[in-house]
């Protein structure tokens, strides 16, 4: 929501929901609801849009199978890197949209 007025921001609050769980010591599995509306998205007419998702992982359990390299904490993890902020998305990802 970073990078939204306030308004729309609160307006995507109310509507997305979000779920995860673990799966064990070193996975995790997580599904967000996003809709179109929230985001003034028209699937019927928009073929793709820019789009993020980063997640703060701080305190996760590492896996004593890891490389000696890997063993720290993790801390955030996004889909596409952006060499700046997780909310500039037209350095991330692209999200192909089909009716």
């Amino acid at each position: 929501m970073a990078g939204l007025p306030r308004e729309p921001a609160e307006k995507l609050k109310r509507t997305v929901s979000y779920a995860a769980r673990v799966v064990d010591v070193s996975h995790w599995s997580a599904e967000w609801r996003i809709p179109f509306a929230s985001v003034f998205l028209d699937p019927q007419k928009t073929e793709a849009c820019c789009l993020n998702i980063g997640v703060e992982k701080r305190g996760t359990p590492v896996d004593e199978s890891w490389p000696r390299s890997r063993r720290v904490l993790a801390d955030w993890a996004a889909w596409v890197g952006t060499q700046g902020s997780n909310w500039e998305v037209w350095n991330a990802g692209r999200l192909l949209l089909k009716p």
